[in-house]
């Protein structure tokens, strides 16, 4: 039975973070709405935030899954949802309505959105093989980079909170490097053998920068992206723990950083340097983990969403993950993407994506 459910969560895992796969008849069954919920109560109830006004109508966006969320660092009632297939969405009311690009972005998915953090008007995003930008609040888009490597796609793209101007986005193998708000662009790292997953400029220390890979784990910079050092030695120990599913920086402490993998959540107060597991619910490797937050203001307030078999649970701490609540979730679909409001803790916003059978 343990290898049955193995074999299972490798190609959930596929499906989720590669962007690939499909399930037969004979894998677990999956019901419910796909789309955005927010919860007033931080997880206690939940409500569908799923409304999108056209022409012809107020439609509901159910049935579309979310790659991701991103909140303007400006404006919190300014939303970017990123979905697996159907585009982009965008909501200027806190996710009580949802519009999208006139003439861009209409279909596939949105592997990353970047809002300039002194200009709220300015937005970067990527479907995997261009970068547009904004500087109207999505009333017009520019082609910025096309990425014409075959069978490389554009992963991340993050921008330098200390030097506006500057860029960084990663593909499956490569990294690159704009200096001028994406006018131009410069590759400064090549990885042959691929797996590139996440980078993110530290918001708190800088040239710092953390870059993921799916099965290779942690990587640091302290010169900028010049050099990088694999943060191997200090995860031994901890089984699968470099299979990576999400990094987080702290939003107020400096040098605290969260890694989520196949063996469970772990932090760092080191930048790395060393490591200490939560205990959590279910042990070590047994749950998948696709979502995480903590409180911005009280980071003792820790949540995550695990899957076992075809069950989702929401898991809340509120003391710092010494125990934790099992919440019942709004849908029976995948979890994939939690993230709490940074003004109003009390918010929480979460995204599912719909497993096709």
């Amino acid at each position: 039975m343990k290898k049955v459910h193995a074999i299972f969560f490798s190609m959930l895992a596929v499906l989720l973070f590669g962007g690939a796969g499909c399930f037969g008849q004979q894998g677990p069954q999956y019901t419910g709405p796909g789309g955005m919920y927010m919860s007033e109560d931080k997880g206690e109830n939940w409500k569908a935030i799923n409304n999108f006004p056209t022409a012809e109508g107020t439609k509901n966006l159910q049935a579309v899954s979310v790659y991701g969320l991103h909140q303007d660092p400006l404006d919190t009632e300014a939303l970017y949802w990123q979905s697996r297939e159907h585009g982009l969405f965008y909501s200027y009311d806190a996710g009580a309505t949802w519009q999208r690009p006139a003439s861009v972005f209409q279909s596939g998915r949105i592997y990353s959105v970047a809002v300039h953090p002194k200009d709220k008007c300015t937005i970067y995003a990527t479907d995997g093989q261009k970068i547009l930008r904004t500087s109207d609040c999505s009333r017009h888009w520019e082609e910025l980079y096309t990425h014409i490597i075959e069978g490389d796609i554009i992963r991340v793209l993050d921008i330098n909170p200390f030097n506006s101007d500057e860029l960084t986005f990663i593909t499956d193998e490569h990294m690159y490097r704009s200096a001028d708000r994406g006018v131009s662009w410069e590759r400064i790292k090549r990885y042959s053998q691929g797996g590139l997953a996440d980078v993110q400029y530290d918001t708190h220390t800088q040239n710092v920068i953390y870059l993921a890979r799916k099965t290779r784990g942690l990587y640091r910079s302290i010169d900028n992206g010049v050099n990088f050092e694999q943060l191997e030695k200090p995860m031994k120990g901890f089984e699968d723990a470099k299979t990576f599913r999400r990094l987080y920086i702290h939003p107020t402490k400096a040098n605290t950083i969260f890694w989520v993998s196949k063996y469970g959540i772990m932090r760092s107060d080191d930048r790395g340097d060393s490591w200490t597991a939560y205990n959590l619910v279910t042990p070590p490797g047994v749950a998948q983990i696709y979502a995480f937050a903590i409180n911005p203001k009280n980071d003792q307030e820790i949540y995550y969403t695990g899957t076992v078999n075809n069950k989702s649970s929401l898991y809340k701490s509120v003391d710092g993950g010494q125990k934790w609540i099992t919440k019942k979730l709004p849908s029976g679909q995948v979890p994939t993407h939690l993230h709490i409001h940074p003004e109003k803790s009390n918010i929480l916003y979460l995204g599912f994506t719909i497993v096709k059978e």
